[in-house]
């Protein structure tokens, strides 16, 4: 397993990747918005991975899509700020802090959960071992501090020295070179740990499993931006969000993304990480942007030290775009005699359905069954009825309860 070129951090590195050909743009990439997504990060990284495939669909549909890579959390911040991007991907410490400070951004959407261990060599045997130690963080405000503060807060008697080292793969050097004792990394660096110093580091806290409820990155963009771009941004979150399910529907699809864009890696380390990362379930196929989540991650940045004052939901977030995505595809149901219908007609994609049934017969039910689904009205039964349904891909047959060859099949799959 090939991961042993590690990066160090020299300044801010910006690297953009442009998808239009320049004067040879077609008609049709033309005609439709820029895509400019700023991400904090040198170079690309696994849980980066859905948002960069997603960048990929929007170019296959003609949108001109830049990637700019960036060093420390808060460079993301300041390029949509500036108008050098209009999507960022950053810590959600940093951008909720930001935002409680005056800028003019809105998170919409959750990018990740913790992808973080915090490990030590095999001589430190928990965090209550870190007294005095060298404790590396990314930046001052950045994800691997509110872990670490976190962590920290469980043994209050514990005061270790923070040292800054921007970076997950510079830290894992430092620690082995035994310039760090302890620090977070990320869960795709740990095979790169135990490659360089074989059995002499162990994970003394395990931020991905005790904090999967917590947003560590989110997708955000400028407020302005927000109120007169709201059907790209739509476009982006639902491209980006069918690239998480994926993730988990189809690892291997994931595995080579990964061997792609993340630098230093053969196909046996991007197996291995897409099974890390879809077992802790790092991306949320709903977006995790609900209240409850948003509130979660802003009471832990209160707890952590990260906000000085209280930050509601509606200063930092917009929720109304990813519930729009994950509402419901409406369908109608009608049943007149034994002979049915569906309105309107779709492609059927996996994906989650509200069937609003008009049941009109007064000698036979209405029906819908498949791949774990049985749902009829019942011949005695006439009026409405409201199902709702999560279709995968797979047969489904809908029309009469009674008469098997009254019955429609639809495929639902994925286009």
């Amino acid at each position: 397993m090939k991961r042993t070129k590690l990066f160090l951090a020299a300044g801010v590195l910006s690297v953009a990747v442009v998808a239009a050909a320049w004067g040879l743009g077609s008609a049709t990439a033309a005609s439709k918005p820029a895509v400019k997504i700023a991400f904090s990060a040198a170079t690309p990284q696994v849980e980066k991975i859905p948002t960069i495939l997603a960048s990929d669909d929007l170019k296959a549909q003609g949108y001109p899509v830049s990637l700019t890579y960036l060093q420390t959390s808060e460079d993301p911040v300041q390029a949509v700020v500036r108008g050098d991007a209009d999507f960022g991907s950053a810590s959600a410490s940093t951008v909720l802090q930001a935002i409680s400070k005056g800028a003019p951004v809105t998170a919409i959407m959750s990018a990740n959960s913790p992808a973080y261990q915090i490990v030590a060599p095999t001589s430190v045997a928990s965090p209550a071992d870190l007294g005095g130690k060298r404790v590396g963080i990314h930046a001052a405000v950045s994800s691997t501090t509110l872990y670490t503060n976190l962590m920290l807060a469980k043994y209050p008697n514990v005061k270790p020295q923070i040292l800054v080292v921007p970076g997950s793969a510079n830290r894992i050097r430092a620690l082995v070179a035994g310039q760090l004792d302890s620090s977070a990394i990320q869960l795709s660096d740990m095979p790169t740990l135990n490659q360089l110093a074989p059995g002499k580091f162990h994970v003394i806290y395990d931020v991905a499993q005790k904090y999967s409820f917590l947003m560590d990155a989110v997708i955000f963009v400028r407020t302005s931006f927000l109120k007169t771009d709201r059907p790209l941004i739509k476009t982006v979150l639902q491209a980006i969000l069918k690239e998480q399910k994926a993730a988990y529907n189809n690892p291997a699809q994931l595995a080579a993304g990964i061997q792609k864009y993340v630098p230093n890696v053969d196909a046996a380390l991007a197996t291995q990480d897409a099974n890390t990362y879809t077992a802790d379930k790092v991306w949320a196929t709903d977006g995790g942007f609900s209240k409850k989540d948003i509130q979660y991650t802003l009471t832990a940045m209160q707890f952590g030290g990260f906000l000085t004052s209280p930050l509601s939901i509606s200063q930092c977030c917009d929720t109304s775009i990813v519930q729009s995505i994950n509402a419901p595809t409406a369908v109608a149901a009608t049943l007149n005699g034994s002979k049915s219908s569906l309105r309107p007609r779709l492609h059927f994609q996996p994906g989650t359905y509200q069937f609003t049934v008009n049941d009109r017969s007064k000698t036979d039910g209405f029906r819908f069954a498949g791949k774990g689904i049985a749902k009829q009205t019942g011949v005695k039964f006439r009026g409405k009825a409201t199902w709702k349904f999560t279709l995968i891909a797979g047969k489904y047959t809908y029309g009469s309860s009674l008469h098997a060859k009254l019955r429609h099949t639809i495929v639902v799959a994925a286009k």
